[in-house]
């Protein structure tokens, strides 16, 4: 049986150039839950990356033009502080 990608994983794949880091950071609370109950060190882990989620789903916007665009990056500006 395998088993779902850390949330710690998917901000590496975020990180790493590929599209798609909003929607994971969108279903950070979903990857949360099931680690907090099948892997509580992954759990931890994870928490300690929201980070490097939070940035790649900041850069994947901000290289996104309309107004539509510009709404995402300044709410999404607003996370990191």
């Amino acid at each position: 049986m395998s088993r779902e990608p850390g949330l710690a994983e998917l901000a590496v794949f975020a990180a790493s150039g590929h599209t798609g880091a909003l929607s994971k950071l969108s279903s950070v609370g979903d990857g949360l839950s099931y680690q907090a109950a099948k892997d509580p060190a992954g759990f931890v882990r994870a928490v300690g990356a929201y980070k490097a989620g939070l940035a790649a789903a900041v850069a994947e916007v901000g290289a996104l033009k309309g107004a539509r665009a510009v709404y995402s990056q300044a709410l999404l500006a607003t996370a990191l502080n």
